[in-house]
C-alpha cells in the first residue's frame, strides 16, 4: 500500500471517531472565536470581563481543553455580540426518503 493510500485510510478511520469529530468541532469554534476577538480588538481579559469569568478560563477554552456546552457557546456569542448557527446535515448531501416513499 502506498503512503497516500495508507494516509487516506487512516484519515477515513479518524473521521468516524467521535473524539476526532469533537476535537475538529472545538478547533473550528475556537478559530471563529479568536477571529471575532481579533476583529473586535478584544484580549482574553476583555472577554473574561464581559463573560464574568476568569482570564484563565478563557485561555483554557481557547486552547481546546473544554468540551463546550451550549450555554458556554451562548455566553461567548453574547460577549462578542455575535449570533450562533449550526447545521446538521448528511455528509454526502443525499436526500432522505420519507417514510411513505420507503414503504412504496
Amino acid at each position: 500500500m502506498s503512503l497516500t493510500g495508507w494516509y487516506s485510510e487512516k484519515l477515513e478511520q479518524c473521521e468516524e471517531n467521535i473524539d476526532f469529530l469533537t476535537d475538529s468541532l472545538i478547533i473550528d469554534i475556537n478559530e471563529q472565536l479568536v477571529s471575532q476577538m481579533i476583529a473586535q480588538g478584544l484580549k482574553r481579559s476583555d472577554l473574561a470581563k464581559k463573560m464574568n469569568v476568569s482570564k484563565s478560563y478563557i485561555t483554557k477554552c481557547l486552547r481546546g481543553n473544554v468540551n463546550f456546552t451550549v450555554k458556554t457557546l451562548a455566553g461567548f456569542a453574547k460577549a462578542l455580540n455575535c449570533d450562533i448557527s449550526m447545521d446538521i446535515k448528511l455528509k454526502d448531501n443525499t436526500r432522505l426518503l420519507s417514510k411513505k416513499a420507503c414503504n412504496s
